[in-house]
């Protein structure tokens, strides 16, 4: 196995065990359900109230009534999601 292959199947071990570790905030915050999603899309996608849109673990820790760790985790996650969408839309055929 070349050094190329090692470094990523760690990648991929870590991608798989960020996602886990998402799974699992989601539901210990019984984030999956109706309501739960459109409160997060919204404070993800609303202004803030000082008209920041800037968006913190800690913010949403204290939106969500979780620890500032199970946000980080959750919002990371998201972050993946996001750049992975840009970077592959950005490389499509318009």
């Amino acid at each position: 196995m070349s050094s190329r292959d090692e470094v990523h199947d760690e990648d991929a071990a870590s991608f798989a065990r960020h996602k886990e570790m998402f799974d699992e905030v989601v539901k210990k915050y019984e984030l999956h359900t109706e309501e739960m999603s459109g409160r997060i899309a919204d404070f993800l996608t609303q202004p803030r109230s000082d008209g920041s849109t800037s968006i913190t673990a800690d913010g949403f820790a204290a939106e969500f009534d979780m620890t500032p760790g199970d946000a980080f985790v959750f919002l990371s996650w998201i972050n993946v999601g996001v750049q992975y969408k840009t970077k592959f839309m950005s490389s499509l055929p318009q």
